[in-house]
């Protein structure tokens, strides 16, 4: 259930971003009725414009990362796919290999195509080799600037809204939220917010560690201005 405290905050705009691409409520069985709803057209659109051509891709995703990646010397691995609604990548700050387990911390960031919206996210997980199949396990994940996520966390974040101008953090609680009748390509049961926003790479029902609510004063109402606008507080 898509739920905020309409008095102080106003996160209308992620709402009706999904409402706009997706028709949530509507059937998929029947792929011509599903694929004449206007937003998905218009999602797809989006996505080719943003991904498949590579040109765009690079100049507008591939060298920023590159150029995070130069400053912090830290290896980053983009994950953006052609399916999903969001530039993605990660940075892998610690790995630990044992005799059959691999134990990685990763910090990932997500940047929608659909709307002004990003978010970072760090993971904890496991990786366990058994007669050569691989099974993942989150141990945790990380929604807010912590411990040794902390200070890649917030440069990203500062860099993200440095280069794509006017875009807001989307916080955990807002993230994880179920959308009623929303279906997606990649996941047909239990969306989210941030699989339709962003993609389905992580793992949400995960412990969490850190402040779920981190960033809500971007999203503030301005006493100031007329109810129901809102005003970015932490202006580049």
């Amino acid at each position: 259930m898509f739920y905020f405290n309409e008095r102080k905050y106003n996160f209308w705009d992620i709402y009706n971003c999904i409402y706009k691409f997706y028709p949530a409520g509507i059937p998929n069985e029947i792929d011509s009725f599903y694929d004449s709803y206007p937003g998905i057209a218009e999602r797809r659109k989006r996505i080719a414009e943003s991904i498949y051509d590579n040109t765009f891709y690079k100049q507008t995703w591939a060298i920023f990362y590159e150029d995070i990646s130069n400053v912090t010397s830290q290896k980053i691995i983009g994950t953006t796919t052609g399916i999903t609604s969001c530039y993605s990548a990660y940075v892998e700050l610690k790995r630990e290999v044992g005799v059959d387990l691999i134990r990685t911390k990763e910090l990932h960031f997500f940047v929608s195509v659909l709307g002004s919206f990003y978010t970072i996210i760090g993971v904890d997980k496991n990786e366990i080799h058994i007669e050569g199949k691989l099974y993942s396990s989150t141990n945790f994940l990380i929604v807010s600037p912590e411990a040794e996520y902390e200070e890649l966390f917030i440069y990203i974040g500062k860099r993200i809204e440095e280069r794509f101008e006017k875009y807001r953090f989307v916080p955990f609680f807002i993230c994880k939220q179920l959308i009623e009748g929303l279906k997606l390509e990649y996941k047909e049961n239990n969306c989210t917010v941030f699989h339709a926003i962003f993609n389905n790479s992580l793992d949400l029902n995960a412990t969490v560690i850190g402040k779920e609510h981190y960033n809500n004063n971007q999203w503030l109402i301005d006493e100031q201005e007329e109810v129901g606008k809102w005003s970015i507080k932490n202006k580049l």
